[in-house]
């Protein structure tokens, strides 16, 4: 009797072990499926997003030869066309009467801000200082020419001590977000005063762009064709891209991009 009672408690505690063994077996095979279809799922959207980022990089950069070649077209055909008028022009003022000299200098204004807003523009459209001089001093450049046709006074306050970018390209796109932000400001904003803020910590880039303005309602303006452009390009370098706008408020947009410092 003593027999069958410990052969029953080890046919007991042997079915218990392998009950157990089972029991730990399907919850480790189910961790296990778990964290292959996570990864999985992970692998398939980072793939989504280098195609999509392969697919951006590919447009931004015929966009880049499209710019480049506008860029030396405005430069060499219609800038110096505009400068040899202008020549001409204070040649005849010094040559004929007080009415035709006051006519002409009208034209000399005129021609003057076209020049300016023609430098402006092919700065704008091949921003090769940030290759001489760097990200900063480009977009330093970019205030400094808004402050020559606006009423709003902009400061810039950078806050990076040293940042690589994995390409040049990356670089190029930060600066079109900044010079965007600072556009619409310059273009929409109505403000007094506005600030572009950069900083860098813990592998995050931050740009805030603040201005004191008569602001817009998020819902309306949110699909605009400008801040359309700057959510994708935040969203195509795995960025946050965030507004808080007040009608007569002003507005503040933040954007924060990872890049690891290689």
């Amino acid at each position: 009797m003593l027999q069958v009672q410990i052969t029953l408690t080890n046919v007991f505690f042997t079915g218990t072990a392998i009950m157990v063994g089972l029991v730990v077996f399907i919850l480790g095979y189910v961790i296990i499926y778990q964290q292959k279809v996570s990864r999985f799922n992970k692998t398939i959207q980072q793939k989504e997003l280098d195609k999509q980022r392969e697919v951006y990089l590919a447009l931004t950069v015929g966009e880049e030869k499209e710019r480049k070649r506008l860029s030396e077209e405005l430069h060499d055909g219609i800038g110096a066309k505009l400068s040899g008028i202008k020549m001409k022009i204070e040649y005849l003022c010094n040559k004929d009467g007080e009415y035709i000299n006051q006519h002409f200098n009208d034209i000399l204004i005129s021609l003057n801000d076209s020049i300016n807003e023609l430098r402006e523009v092919s700065h704008n459209l091949q921003p090769s200082v940030i290759g001489a001089k760097g990200l900063k001093n480009a977009i330093a450049d970019f205030i400094e020419n808004l402050q020559l046709n606006n009423q709003t006074n902009y400061k810039l306050f950078w806050q990076v001590n040293a940042i690589n970018f994995k390409c040049q390209q990356d670089e190029l796109t930060v600066y079109r977000i900044a010079s965007e932000l600072l556009h619409n400001i310059h273009k929409h904003a109505q403000a007094k005063n506005a600030s572009l803020q950069v900083s860098y910590d813990d592998n995050i880039l931050q740009i805030i762009a603040d201005d004191d303005g008569v602001g817009f309602d998020n819902n309306v303006l949110r699909n605009g064709i400008g801040l359309s452009n700057l959510i994708h390009r935040s969203e195509v370098m795995a960025g946050k891209f965030t507004i808080d706008s007040r009608v007569g408020k002003g507005t503040t947009i933040i954007v924060e991009i990872p890049i690891i410092n290689t």
